[in-house]
């Protein structure tokens, strides 16, 4: 019991010290906020007698704003006659100057005229002091001067009038010279064009790029040709018709030859029949005076002479021979395309690819030869090695089997010309055995 009352006590005592101690602290907290609170309320006096002095120095300040509003509304009312009163003074100010101005040009006009004739009276005295002999002399020099004054003014109208011609003779010669450069342009540039058509003429190797049908353009044509219409018209004889490869094969070749031919008849062997008629003079002799004759005797008799035509002959019966094929042109290919079907055995109805193909082939030959040197179609696929023939793979290329022998040809060889530079490799079918067919 009694360590239960010294722990009680214990307690108490702590608990009391932990009082002290929050009553220490609080009483200094006290003391702070009452030392603050005597602070807050000296600076509320100060504050409060500053106030009342800024309120009597407002008082004063706006006593002084109204005294001085009277004044300037005092000042205001001064200031109007003065204005009226400065804008008198200077109206009367500037009429007065109005007024003083004519006065004093006069009087300046008059000082200057006072100033000539003092100016001049002490001259006309200088003169008439000098000796007479003097004034003579002066006539003389003046005499003298206007003489070579007249020649010098003869001079320069004689220099003006020479210039003049000159002038005229320069632009003469200036007319003259572009004259001669402009004939001598004009000859450069037909000797220039006589040139390029003389080397152009009869060369096929020279391509005329405006020409739209050239031999690489038409080689395209003939290669696309034998890959779509080609290709049609053999599915359509080897799968409708029932034809053999062989045999289809030959058919179609048979077909481009005959348009070839044909395409070639109707445009270069007519400008050789032109050409040859063109280039062939008949020279008639009469032979009745040399002898007696009846009216059934033959008194005439015709020799044929040939001469050889220029290049500017050839040239204007090209351009007769290109015109007149334009012309027929379409008449020509369709009384063509008839007579092939007819001879060819080609039946639109049954054969619509075939035909197509047909027109295709008359089409592009009559390209080939309409041309200043006609294309060539190759359509022997062997050549000659010692004793026999052989594939000629320089020219052909194999159709579905290659072989050292050809058996037939499918498709043409195409010539820049005959003897002429290779354009497109034709195709031809191979074997192992020699035919002396192909």
């Amino acid at each position: 019991m009694e360590e239960e009352h010294k722990q009680i006590f214990m307690q108490q005592e702590m608990t009391k010290v932990k009082i002290a101690t929050e009553m220490m602290l609080i009483n200094e907290n006290l003391n702070k906020k009452s030392s603050e609170l005597d602070n807050l309320k000296s600076k509320y006096d100060k504050l409060k007698s500053s106030y009342g002095k800024l309120e009597r120095i407002c008082t004063d300040l706006v006593v002084e704003i109204s005294r001085l509003e009277e004044e300037n509304k005092t000042l205001k009312d001064q200031k109007a006659p003065l204005k009226n009163r400065e804008a008198t003074h200077k109206e009367m100010t500037g009429k007065k100057n109005q007024d003083m101005a004519p006065i004093k040009e006069e009087k300046e006009h008059f000082f200057t005229r006072l100033q000539n004739f003092i100016f001049e009276h002490g001259k006309r005295k200088s003169d008439y002091a000098k000796p007479q002999e003097h004034f003579r002399s002066c006539i003389i020099e003046i005499s003298r001067l206007e003489e070579e004054n007249k020649i010098l003014q003869y001079k320069i109208t004689h220099l003006t009038n020479m210039e003049s011609q000159n002038k005229d003779i320069i632009r003469k010669q200036n007319q003259e010279m572009a004259q001669i450069k402009d004939e001598n342009e004009h000859l450069l540039n037909r000797l220039s064009t006589s040139v390029g058509e003389r080397l152009a003429h009869d060369n096929v190797n020279i391509a005329n790029l405006n020409d739209p049908f050239r031999p690489t353009k038409l080689s395209e044509l003939y290669s696309e040709l034998y890959d779509n219409e080609w290709t049609d018209a053999f599915q359509e004889l080897t799968e409708a018709l029932g034809f053999s490869e062989e045999k289809a094969t030959g058919y179609l070749l048979n077909i481009i030859m005959n348009a070839y031919r044909k395409c070639k008849e109707i445009t270069w062997d007519r400008y050789n029949t032109m050409k040859l008629v063109s280039s062939t003079l008949a020279v008639k002799h009469d032979f009745s005076s040399s002898r007696a004759t009846t009216d059934s005797q033959e008194t005439m008799k015709t020799t044929t002479l040939l001469f050889a035509l220029s290049i500017d002959q050839e040239r204007s019966l090209k351009n007769i021979w290109r015109a007149t094929t334009r012309a027929f042109k379409d008449e020509s290919l369709k009384l063509l395309e008839t007579e092939l079907k007819t001879s060819l055995g080609i039946s639109e109805t049954k054969m619509p690819n075939t035909c197509k193909y047909l027109t295709g082939c008359i089409d592009i030959c009559f390209k080939m030869g309409f041309k200043e040197t006609p294309m060539h179609l190759h359509i022997t696929a062997e050549k000659e090695t010692g004793s026999y023939r052989i594939f000629d793979t320089e020219k052909f290329r194999a159709y579905t089997k290659s072989g050292k022998y050809a058996a037939y040809v499918v498709w043409p060889a195409l010539f820049l010309q005959e003897g002429g530079s290779m354009l497109v490799k034709g195709i031809a079918q191979g074997c192992q055995e020699c035919d002396s067919n192909v």
